[in-house]
């Protein structure tokens, strides 16, 4: 294991649901965190994690887009990095590939970029569950083939997975891609199922429900996501792609009724066809998230949906 301890990470999407929370645990452990990412008007969560959740004092923050190379050189000209974990990324499915190539390509290349020329020997980077596209076995494995992504947003975390590859090659820098499942939990982005699920019930509109309730996810409590992404920065890996999920399935139905029992109400459902280039289920082989970074997920989903519902009670002051 990497002893990387005071040593200096930059976060890039910091301010963002998982990077928040990894700045957080790495700041407790005395690291040194310099955190980009860009705030818009109106995000008002990114910027309450900021300044309420994480601690102002230990981290150091730059507010920019990841594609515009000279403010991104200026971070690197100023710090000093032992090891880049690369987070920001256009999540959503949306067919607009132009917001795409900007921040998960442009913005992947430009970190890289950074990484090789400021010799940075390490970077850590999120990749996601959707690009096992129509693979239909379960559970997915690192081995399956990759190949046929179904989003604009799976096809660009193909893209980040071969572009790593060719910079450890040239470059010699090592690269680890983390495959995300569902995360969820406290300070989560309003627009994930669970988030929005919770917020529409407590306020007694209608969710809709894709594939007529009929999906499955891999829901991976936030917690447990930031302890893997810990363990991949510390452990001495060459190139390797792993996942981070729970290692269980859930169907979509049992969520619900799980928000429902802790809200105290019931759901008022509508169900509607899949959304093009979703998925009708996923689930983490995570065999080699345990064998390479001793990964093992603790919080079932019963105890993570509870203390989902307990933070969105506090923070939107809903008794």
């Amino acid at each position: 294991m990497e002893n990387i301890n005071k040593k200096t990470i930059l976060i890039t999407g910091g301010a963002g649901f998982i990077g928040s929370q990894l700045a957080k645990k790495l700041t407790e452990g005395g690291y040194g965190i310099v955190i980009a990412d860009r705030l818009k008007e109106g995000n008002s969560l990114k910027k309450t994690r900021l300044e309420k959740f994480l601690n102002p004092e230990k981290y150091k923050f730059y507010n920019l887009e990841l594609n515009n190379s000279a403010d991104l050189k200026k971070i690197f000209t100023e710090n000093q990095f032992d090891v880049i974990c690369h987070l920001a990324a256009k999540t959503n499915l949306e067919p607009d590939s132009e917001v795409y190539n900007k921040m998960n390509i442009l913005g992947t290349i430009g970190v890289f970029e950074m990484a090789k020329e400021f010799k940075v020997p390490k970077v850590v980077f999120a990749s996601s569950s959707m690009v096992y596209g129509d693979n239909i076995k379960l559970p997915f494995s690192e081995s399956h083939a990759t190949d046929h992504p179904l989003s604009i947003y799976a096809a660009t975390k193909k893209f980040d997975e071969v572009l790593a590859y060719t910079y450890h090659y040239l470059c010699k820098i090592k690269m680890v891609g983390l495959r995300f499942f569902t995360t969820y939990g406290p300070w989560g982005r309003p627009e994930t199922s669970i988030s929005r699920f919770t917020d529409m019930i407590a306020k007694g509109e209608t969710i809709e429900i894709h594939n007529f309730g009929k999906i499955k996810r891999d829901f991976s409590y936030v917690d447990d996501i930031v302890c893997g992404i810990t363990a991949a920065l510390e452990k001495d890996l060459s190139y390797e792609l792993i996942n981070l999920g729970s290692g269980q399935s859930v169907e979509l139905a049992k969520i619900i009724n799980l928000i429902e029992k802790n809200l105290g109400l019931k759901a008022k459902k509508k169900f509607v066809k899949m959304q093009p280039g979703d998925l009708e289920a996923t689930w983490a082989d995570i065999t080699k998230a345990k064998e390479l970074l001793g990964y093992h997920p603790a919080t079932t989903i019963k105890q993570g949906i509870k203390k989902f519902v307990d933070w969105y009670r506090e923070y939107h002051q809903f008794k």
